[in-house]
């Protein structure tokens, strides 16, 4: 798999290295993700169900930032961020929300409702998924400047 060898070819010290979550159904939203966030220099750990990325946050203590969709059959992006926000060694991790079918009026009106959220509409270009990232990871989105 294309992935498995750009993994391969980059190397480096996982342990240094930031641990990302994507949580999404489309494999292939997934797929495209974790080869941009890959390609950024991030570990990268993936879910396509909320019930999934609920195990993989309360068994890891590394997760520097979730991106998630917010509806997805099972359950949605809201009920995860709630579960991390629960959590007391999890409920710090920022949560960049991703989503094509929400207008953006209606993501906006997420981020009053959680901390340490930002919201974006998908497709997401590279960049600006880089500029997010790297926000999240750096300030946890609790910069009040605009990206």
């Amino acid at each position: 798999m294309v992935i498995d060898k750009l993994k391969a070819l980059l190397g480096g010290n996982q342990k240094k290295r930031k641990r990302i979550l994507i949580v999404d159904d489309e494999d292939h939203i997934l797929e495209l993700l974790e080869l941009h966030l890959t390609r950024m220099d991030y570990v990268v750990t993936k879910a396509n169900s909320i019930e999934r990325a609920q195990k993989i946050v309360s068994q890891n203590s590394d997760i520097r930032l979730v991106i998630t969709d917010i509806s997805m059959p099972g359950g949605s992006g809201l009920s995860l961020i709630k579960n991390i926000r629960k959590d007391k060694t999890n409920r710090r991790i920022p949560v960049l929300i991703l989503s094509g079918k929400l207008p953006m009026a209606a993501l906006e009106g997420l981020k009053q409702d959680f901390e340490r959220v930002e919201v974006e509409q998908k497709p997401i270009k590279a960049n600006r998924l880089k500029e997010l990232v790297e926000q999240g990871i750096k300030t946890g989105f609790t910069d009040t400047t605009t990206v």
